[in-house]
Parts: C-alpha cells; structure tokens; sequence
C-alpha cells in the first residue's frame, strides 16, 4: 500500500515582487562597469603585454651572453665525450685483438676492421678549434694509427703459424700415420720382436697429434713440453725398430720414417717461435701502443678539464646576471600588475557576488528579493536580467510540479485497480516501497497486516530463491520470466511468475516488481512431466523385454547348435559302437576256441585280420567324431564369448556352417561355400559367427516357400585392407517395404511362426558397429536376397560398454534408405 503522505496536496504561494533601488557605485567603479568585461580584460592583457616585452628585451640580451658561454662550454665537453670514446674503443680493439689470436673467426676479424674504421674515421674527421688541443689530437690520432699497424704485423704472424701448422707439420703427421700402417700390415702378428717397439712408437705419436692440437689451440706450454718429450720417443724407438725389423717393406718404411720425424720436429719448433712472435708483437705492438695512447689521452684529458671549468665558470657569471636583472624587472612589473588586476577585479567580483546571493535566495524560495545590477551596460548585467527571467521561470516550473503532482496521483490510483500483482522495492536496501490491492490479496496481506513483511525477500517460500533473484537483478538490472514459489500470510504456497524493472520513486532508484499466479499452468506441467515419466519407464521395460527376446534367440541358437553337435557326433560314434561290439564277440568265440584247443592257424589269420579292420575302423570314426567335437567347441566358444583374437576366415566360416548343416538335412536346400584362402582377421570371431548365423536362419525361414527347392551361398574375397562376404539365396525375394524395414527391431513376416523381429537387427548393429563394417540389402520380388558385407581386416577399437549393448541387440539402427540399399 501507498505511504502516508504519499498522494498528498503541496500549495505553493507566488510572491508579489518589489523593487528597492540599488545602493550608490563609485565614480571607478560606474565607469569601469559601462566598459565591457572584455575591454576591461584587454587593459590587463595590455599591461601584461607591456611587461612581457620587456621580459623579451631582456630575455634576447641575456640568452645571446648565456649562448656564447654555454657554446664554449659544450665545444670543451664534446671534446672530452671523444677522449672517452676513444680511450673505449682502444680498450674493445686490444680485447677483440687478443681474442682473435686466441681463437680466430671472421666474425671477429670483421667487427676489429669495423672497429677500427670508426675509431680512425672519428679521429681524422674531428675539427678542433684550440690548436693546443690539436696537436694532442694528432698525437692520440698516430699512436693509434701505430696500434692499428700492429694488428696487421700480428695477422702476418697468425698467417705464419697456420702455415706452420697445416702446411708442414699436418703434412708430416699425414705421412708418419701412413708409414706407421705400412710397418703395422707388414708385421705378420703381434709376436714379433718389432711389436713393443712399434707400439711404444705409434702412441708417442698418437700423444704427440693430440698435444700440438691442444697447443695450437690453447698455447700451453705444458702442451708444447709434452710434444717434444714424444717427438723424442719417437726418434729413439726408430732405430731399434731398424735393427728388429724382420722384411723389406718394414725396413724401407721405417728408412722414410726417420726424415719424416725430423720434418715434424722442425715444424713443431717453427710453430713455437711462431707463437712466441706472436705473444711479443702483442705485448708491444697492440698492449704498449694502447697504453701509449692511455697516457695521451690522460694528458688531454687534464687540460680539456681545465678549460671546462673556466667554460663553466663564465657561463654561471652570466646567468647570474640575468637572473639579477629579471628579478628587478619581476618585482616592480608584478606590483603595478597586481594593484591594476585588483581595481578591475573588483568591478566584476562584486556585482557577481551579488548577483550569486540572489541566485541563492531563488534556490531556497525567498522569491521576493530584488535581483540587483539588471540596469548594467555589461555582462554582469546581462547576467542579472537572465537571472530575473530565472526567477520567473522557477515561479512557472513550480506551477507545472503541482500539476505533476497530480497527475501521479492518478497514475498511483491506476496502479491500486491493477489486475496485477505491483510492488515497488528500493534499490539500496530491500525495503518494499509500495505495494497495489492485488498484492495484498495474493500474499494475503490485510490492512492490518501489509506493513508486517517489510523486505520483499520475506515472501519466498525459500530463502535461496530470494538470494537468486537479488544477484540477477543486481547484475543484469531487469528479470523476466522468472518462475519462483512464494508464500502467503497463512502459510500457503503458490506459483508465482515475476517480471522486474529499475525505476525510480520518489526520486531515489528503485525496482518494479510485477506478480502473476500461474499455480494452475504449474500444475498442467507436473501432470505432462508425471505422464512422461510413465512414457520412460515403459520404454525401459520394453528394452528389458527386447533383452531378452535377444538373450532367448542366442540360446535358440545355442540349442541347434548342440542339436547338430548331437547328430554330427551320432553316425561316427554309432559305427564305432558296432564295430566294437562284433570285435567282442569275435574275441569271446576266439577265447572259446583257444580254451578247447581246437585253434587252427587259418582261424588265427582270419581273428587278425578282422580285428586289425576293426581297429582301424575304430580309429577312423572316432578321430572323425573328435574332429567334428574340436570344430563344435570352437564355434561354441567363439558364440559365446565375444574375445578379440586371429582367426582364419574361411576355416571359421566352414566352422559355422558345419554347426548349421543338421538342419539343412530337414529341408531340399543347399549351401555352398567359396571363400578364397589364407585370410586371416584380427577381429571378433563371436560376434561374426552370430552375423553368418542369423543371416543363414533368416534365409532357411523367409527366402523359400513350403517345399521350394533352393540354393543359399556364401562368397568372400579380399579387397585390399578389407573383406568382402556376400551371402545370397534364390529364394523368393523381398518387395520395397520388407527392404525399408528390414533392419528395424521386432519387424518380420512370420510374426507367430518363430520370428521375432531381432535377427536383421543384431546382425545390422554387430556389422557397424562391433565388426567396424557396413551391410547392404539387395533383394526384388521374384529374384532372390542379397547381402553384401564389407569388414575392415583389422576391426577398430571401440568402446566396451557400446559393444556389449551392440551384442545384445540394444543399440538402434538406423532406417536404411532404399536409395542406399536397394538397387
């Protein structure tokens, strides 16, 4: 319900106005007001302008002394940034110069020739004014030019000892190593008097490789010690090497051997004083130049310093007399500025001044004061004229509240008669603002009683709903739709449908809520979700019965299985028995016969000869009966378990059909089976006999009439990574509609003769999905059936559970299409 005071009446009175003359102006201040407010601005603009020149007159003398101080300075300091460079490019060329030597590459060669390009381009291209200066220039510009000089003697040296290196002392190693092979492929084992000597003398120079490498890479000396201590090994194993040597070839190898050694002991030793050339060029060519040049640039460095300060001590002196000037002149333009800005100030902070207290007066409803300044020829004036239309137009405005007023009181009164359930919630803390007739009766609110649940959370029959709601209007600013129990007074539940808005009441935020009972819609949908439920559980006792409608067709399967088993096994079992029994026989009349001592040696040959037959035909049909019991136990193994393993398809086919051959006995058909040999599957040999099963029975029960006489056939062939069966009959054939529903679960034409409907579906189910293949029916009334199966060699791995609810039957298949099937 409305708050008190809520659809109440304001009156507002409107003022008579008087006017009181104006108070009396100064003489300045009458003649500063009939001047615009900008020409008074102008005269401060004028006045600051008048400064401002003569800030620039002092401002041009003074920067040209600051400029000519500050350019010697710079010109000193720029001096001084070159000797740092310098003397920091120096240092980078001896670093990359001694790493050179130590490990040349062509990176480095390349960045020393840049470097030093620089350093010499930078140092002749410099321009010194100072002729002092110069000459030490020049001096720091020929040590470098020295030190740069030396590099290339210390390149011509590094040339030399690659030389020494690659050229002699390689060379003479390649020949030795080949030397030390001729003597080891002449020297016929390894107890030869020359062996110890031999090896002694190829691991010295095995050691000796190893050392001059590790000295031509690192120049230790202890390396270059270690190679001539097995250069000396060497030398003194040849020649007893001569004097046990044991063949020609050895001696003459050994003969070429001897210079050989001396030619790497002479490269050795020039390789040495290589390095140590090197080693001095690089302490006086490269490190005594660039200590030169340290000395010099020090020494220039003192006297640019010098000069520096005397810079810097001229170009403070000049600052500081343009500080002093600008500080005078500062002063004494500042005052008269001031004491100008305050008088015009003046002349315009007053009037404002009042005409904001009058502004103000309007702003708290004292309408009867004057609005003073209206007579002004300036803006201030224009000012106190707009205000005076102001304050009229507050008066109007107020007018135009009251009518507003009283429109919203018949917009509350339409909300009062609303069909509809309207509350209104404040924004900020939950509390119910206002609430319409319709409300109250749907939470069973009285008069005496509307103020009791105060908060528009207390209305939900749970907590958690309310909660809900509150986060999505705080974050989406508006509901709809939203569904929600709800209680009223007495405790009753009902169904409430809400719609929220954001407004605005009595002008803080706020939020509209619009309730509408849809209790009986709820209750339509219980009962629709009750009868749906129903729906669901009947479907699930009709797949319990299509379970075992499957479970029971698997056990008829099972049964003409061992049906058969019975009559296969019976024939070769029954012959053994009679044979058996007349052997018997024949051995009780030839005991009698032994006993009474009336034996003669033809009755002897004769009781051999027979009991020989027998045992042969004993042999004969028992190992038929216990190859037709293995074949039977396979088939009987693989149907009931669905294991994964290598099977061969033709022996496991001809399995199957042995199985199902009783019962072709019972009927004028025939079977035929040509599958081509040596394929081998990796794949479910359970589940394919259950397919071959299933197709055989439905062609024995639907492709022939009583008494027709027909053919059913079995083909396969191998099509590259897959197989290709293709089982027919000539029977009568099916027309589009048998084809179209073929696969369909419980659909068959002998519904009360035996069928069930299952025996295409399961075979459907188990080619897609268990086998990895796919099946097509090819039938017309008249012609026959044919089906076509396409089986992967290697069937995919799919997932368990799907597979067992595939071997049951219990996955649909889809509705083939006759444009997909059917030709």
């Amino acid at each position: 319900m409305a708050p008190p005071g809520a659809f109440g009446d304001d009156a507002i009175t409107v003022p008579i106005r008087t006017r009181r003359p104006p108070p009396s102006e100064s003489a300045w201040t009458r003649t500063m007001r009939a001047m615009p407010i900008g020409w008074r601005i102008f005269l401060i603009v004028l006045l600051n302008a008048c400064g401002i020149l003569v800030f620039g007159l002092l401002i041009w003398r003074g920067s040209a002394d600051i400029t000519s101080s500050w350019t010697d300075l710079s010109r000193i300091r720029a001096y001084d940034r070159l000797l740092v460079e310098v003397d920091t490019e120096s240092g980078r060329l001896q670093s990359l110069i001694h790493r050179y030597f130590n490990r040349p590459t062509p990176e480095v060669l390349a960045e020393i020739v840049r470097r030093q390009d620089e350093l010499l381009s930078r140092l002749t291209t410099t321009r010194v004014a100072e002729p002092d200066i110069a000459q030490e220039l020049a001096s720091v510009a020929e040590i470098t030019k020295r030190f740069l000089a030396g590099f290339d003697a210390l390149r011509e040296v590094n040339g030399r000892i690659r030389t020494a290196y690659e050229d002699e002392f390689l060379k003479a190693a390649t020949d030795m190593a080949g030397l030390y092979a001729i003597i080891d492929s002449a020297t016929d084992n390894n107890k030869s008097l020359i062996w110890p000597a031999l090896g002694k003398s190829r691991e010295s120079f095995s050691q000796t490789l190893v050392e001059v490498n590790a000295y031509y890479l690192s120049h230790a000396p202890e390396s270059l010690k270690a190679a001539r201590e097995h250069l000396a090994t060497i030398e003194r194993t040849i020649p007893v090497m001569v004097d046990l040597s044991e063949a020609t070839l050895q001696r003459q190898a050994l003969a070429r051997l001897v210079p050989r050694a001396t030619s790497l002991r002479l490269a050795l030793e020039k390789l040495a004083a290589s390095f140590d050339q090197q080693t001095r060029f690089l302490g006086a060519a490269i490190d005594g130049n660039q200590g030169a040049m340290a000395a010099a640039i020090d020494r220039l460095s003192t006297r640019i310093r010098g000069r520096e300060a005397a810079a810097q001590g001229q170009f403070d002196a000049a600052l500081l007399s343009v500080n002093q000037r600008f500080l005078i002149v500062g002063i004494l333009f500042l005052g008269i500025s001031v004491l100008m800005s305050w008088a015009i100030a003046r002349t315009i902070r007053q009037p404002l001044k009042e005409l904001g207290g009058s502004m103000r007066a309007i702003v708290e409803g004292d309408y009867e004061r004057i609005v003073r300044g209206v007579g002004a020829r300036d803006e201030i004036g224009d000012m106190a004229r707009s205000v005076e239309v102001f304050r009229d137009n507050v008066i109007a405005r107020r007018r135009a509240e009251l009518e507003r007023e009283a429109q919203e009181r018949r917009w509350r009164g339409i909300l009062e008669t609303s069909p509809i359930g309207i509350s209104i919630v404040s924004a900020d803390g939950g509390h119910r603002l206002y609430a319409n007739h319709k409300f109250e009766t749907l939470f069973g609110l009285g008069e005496e009683r509307s103020g009791i649940r105060r908060y528009f959370h207390e209305n939900f029959a749970a907590a958690s709903d309310a909660v809900r709601l509150s986060d999505a209007v705080q974050r989406y600013g508006l509901v709809s739709g939203w569904e929600v129990r709800m209680r009223r007074a007495g405790g009753q539940t009902w169904w409430c449908l809400m719609e929220v808005r954001p407004i605005e009441f009595d002008g803080r935020p706020a939020h509209i809520f619009w309730h509408y009972d849809v209790t009986d819609r709820r209750r339509a949908e219980d009962d629709l979700r009750a009868a749906k439920e129903a729906a669901e559980a009947a479907l699930a006792e009709l797949r319990d019965a299509q379970e075992s409608l499957v479970e029971a067709e698997k056990l008829a399967a099972i049964g003409g299985l061992v049906a058969g088993v019975a009559h296969e096994v019976n024939n070769p079992v029954g012959i053994s028995l009679t044979v058996a029994s007349t052997l018997e026989r024949r051995c009780e009349a030839f005991e009698a016969e032994l006993e009474s001592g009336q034996l003669r040696r033809s009755r002897l040959t004769e009781f051999l000869v027979g009991a020989k037959e027998a045992a042969s035909q004993l042999v004969a049909n028992l190992s038929r009966a216990g190859e037709l019991v293995q074949s039977f136990k396979q088939v009987a193994v693989d149907r009931t378990h669905a294991d994964r393993r290598s099977f061969d398809l033709k022996d496991s086919t001809e399995q199957i059909l042995a199985s199902l051959k009783p019962t072709l006995k019972k009927t004028r058909h025939g079977m035929t089976c040509e599958i081509e040999p040596g394929i081998v599957m990796d794949s479910y040999p359970g589940p394919y006999g259950q397919v071959v099963t299933n197709l055989f029975m439905n062609a024995l029960m639907h492709a022939f009439a009583d008494g027709q006489e027909g053919q059913i056939r079995i083909d396969g062939r191998r099509r590259g990574d897959q197989v290709e069966l293709i089982f027919s009959d000539d029977g009568v054939g099916m027309d589009e509609e048998a084809q179209r529903r073929a696969f369909e679960p419980f659909f068959t034409t002998k519904r009360g003769k035996g069928g069930t409907g299952l025996g295409l579906h399961i075979v459907y189910n188990i080619v897609h999905h268990r086998l990895g293949g796919r099946i097509v029916l090819d039938s017309a009334p008249g012609r026959g059936t044919t089906f076509r199966i396409t089986l992967p060699i290697v069937t995919p791995v799919g997932d368990e559970e799907e597979l067992q609810m595939i071997d049951t039957g219990l996955v649909a298949a889809p509705r083939p299409r006759l444009d997909a099937h059917v030709r």
